[in-house]
């Protein structure tokens, strides 16, 4: 039940993780020396999630009991 729980928010997760880590490298790096390579980094980690989530999208999935509602509206937003 868990497994397949974190496989539906699977994506979001991913997409935490990067912002995390983009932050905090963001922060260790000088602002000259980062911002071009974070920036499409960032624009290609969106691409690839926005994919991710557009082909493995069918249906309604609900995760957690109900806390969680993958649907149409949920993958458009």
């Amino acid at each position: 039940m868990i497994g397949a729980d974190i496989a539906i928010i699977l994506p979001e997760i991913a997409l935490a993780i990067f912002a995390m880590a983009a932050l905090i490298f963001g922060v260790y790096t000088s602002k000259d020396e980062s911002a071009p390579f974070l920036t499409w980094l960032t624009a290609a980690v969106f691409a690839a999630l926005a994919i991710w989530i557009g082909l493995t999208g069918s249906g309604i999935n609900v995760a957690f009991g109900g806390m969680f509602v993958d649907d149409s509206f949920a993958r458009f937003a």
